[in-house]
């Protein structure tokens, strides 16, 4: 539904902008609390079998409905996807907070990554409506610079409740925050006309798009299982789910009403900024898991100290998200755009060239260097992708976007577990004395690690294994780089246009 931003007072706009990122907040945490609280929840639950379930139902949920959410707020409203977006997610949350048993979980946990996937795109795409020239790009920093914080945040938080008061409140924590949020955004945000009047829905498109997609997160996610599913299964799905996107393709050709217009793709600041924010996200994917792998295996360095290396990374993400709005004040998107991929491109490089003995504030200058690259470029691609669609279309290419961070997560985490899982079984193989387990020993349990005569060796294989990890990462963001080549020298804003409703 079309919002009037004109008349909207600055007082409406920030209590809607605090509902916005309050469901940005919640989406983050969500994200990761619950890795924290895993061993409890097998504790008290059972179903060790199916722990890893748990997490990758919520991320494999959310990325299946992102495109839904994003089409259904063009075509039906804002207001109602939103509402109903966050309502499923509160219920899951209660409901996973009650869970009996881990089946239970592994189902309301898919409910609320079923409202998870309204939160992003719809709240994007409304504050796309409600703020426009660089107040857009600017309130588009700080939502990214929420939902990076929050998301650091979360396993923190997810420790200190399950050591407080049990691990059912991760899920409850949710709700005074849900409920508040609800109420004044019903009380707020204007209803308006609906934008596209057409009655049908393209329930063929709908299917030809969710099929391929479901089937490549599945061949994504089991690239990280090479042991239970041979690898080979898991890259045919990705190549058949990749082949059935090209009926998808022709299903959207010329039909603004399909359920993913094709034409979106055809526009060169559309398909450039999604398939630059499909490499850059993998990147920072792969670095985000493996590194602590690297400080903890390589360096020997406890896990406090591994989890406040990566700090700097939301820190300076949240600078260049906010940052970002200034750099596209009188000048080519080229100019945000190049700094940004080039700064993820060297933070690659960096990391693709450390070594044994490189000191630990290095990994932290690229790290850093890496996070403000990505804050950078998450942003400007969302401002430019909202800039150059109408009304109409702004929920379904804020979505597009969304959709390939998402696929972007999965992708980077599957590739690199499989370059991790096989280069460490090659190199152990290599190694006299050192066998998978030996380093599976080494780099989890420290009162088990091997005997002194054989550590260097196993540091040697993990060292190895990781730097495979981030030659995947380095040509991600080489890839990143080529592909932001080809976006279009124009100008979102001038330093002249008036900040409205800032």
């Amino acid at each position: 539904m079309s919002v009037d931003t004109g008349r909207l007072s600055n007082g409406v706009r920030r209590w809607l902008l605090a509902v916005l990122l309050a469901a940005i907040f919640l989406d983050a945490m969500d994200y990761t609390i619950a890795n924290t609280a895993m061993p409890e929840i097998v504790r008290h639950l059972g179903g060790v079998r199916l722990f890893n379930l748990v997490l990758a139902v919520y991320t494999l949920s959310t990325s299946l409905f992102l495109p839904l959410f994003g089409r259904l707020c063009d075509r039906v409203g804002r207001k109602p996807m939103f509402l109903l977006g966050l309502t499923t997610f509160l219920v899951g949350s209660i409901l996973s907070g009650l869970s009996a048993n881990m089946v239970s979980l592994i189902v309301f946990r898919a409910i609320q990554g079923i409202g998870a996937g309204a939160l992003v795109p719809v709240t994007l795409t409304i504050v796309g409506d409600i703020y426009q020239g660089q107040a857009r790009g600017r309130i588009q920093g700080v939502v990214s610079a929420v939902w990076t914080s929050a998301a650091l945040l979360g396993p923190l938080a997810g420790g200190i409740l399950v050591e407080t008061v049990g691990w059912r409140y991760i899920f409850f924590l949710n709700i005074p925050i849900s409920i508040p949020a609800l109420f004044l955004f019903i009380r707020f945000y204007p209803t308006k006309r609906i934008l596209q009047t057409s009655s049908s829905f393209d329930l063929p498109g709908f299917f030809l798009f969710t099929a391929p997609t479901l089937a490549m997160l599945l061949g994504f996610i089991s690239l990280g299982y090479p042991e239970t599913i041979p690898t080979e299964m898991s890259w045919i799905l990705i190549a058949l789910s990749a082949f059935a996107f090209f009926f998808t393709v022709r299903h959207g050709l010329d039909r603004r009403e399909a359920f993913f217009p094709s034409f979106l793709f055809r526009q060169r600041m559309v398909w450039v900024s999604n398939f630059t924010t499909f490499l850059a996200t993998l990147f920072i994917a792969g670095v985000e898991i493996y590194t602590p792998l690297w400080i903890q295996g390589v360096w020997r360095e406890t896990p406090v100290v591994s989890g406040l290396c990566l700090v700097p990374v939301s820190v300076c993400w949240t600078l260049g998200a906010i940052w970002s709005s200034r750099l596209l004040a009188g000048r080519s998107m080229r100019v945000p755009v190049y700094l940004g991929v080039g700064l993820v491109f060297l933070s690659a490089t960096g990391m693709l060239l450390l070594q044994v003995d490189s000191p630990l504030i290095l990994l932290v200058m690229w790290l850093s260097v890496g996070g403000f690259g990505m804050g950078l470029c998450t942003t400007i691609f969302t401002v430019v992708i909202q800039s150059v669609v109408g009304d109409e279309l702004r929920g379904t290419a804020t979505s597009s976007n969304t959709f390939m961070v998402s696929v972007g997560q999965t992708f980077g985490v599957g590739l690199c577990a499989w370059m991790w899982s096989s280069t460490l079984a090659r190199q152990s193989a290599r190694v006299h004395g050192v066998s998978l387990e030996t380093v599976r020993r080494f780099l989890s349990v420290a009162s088990e690690a091997p005997a002194q005569s054989v550590i260097k060796s196993v540091v040697y294989a993990v060292s190895s294994a990781l730097h495979h990890v981030y030659i995947v990462t380095f040509v991600a963001a080489a890839l990143a780089v080529l592909c932001a080549l080809f976006i279009p020298s124009r100008q979102l804003f001038s330093h002249d246009q008036s900040e409205n409703h800032g």
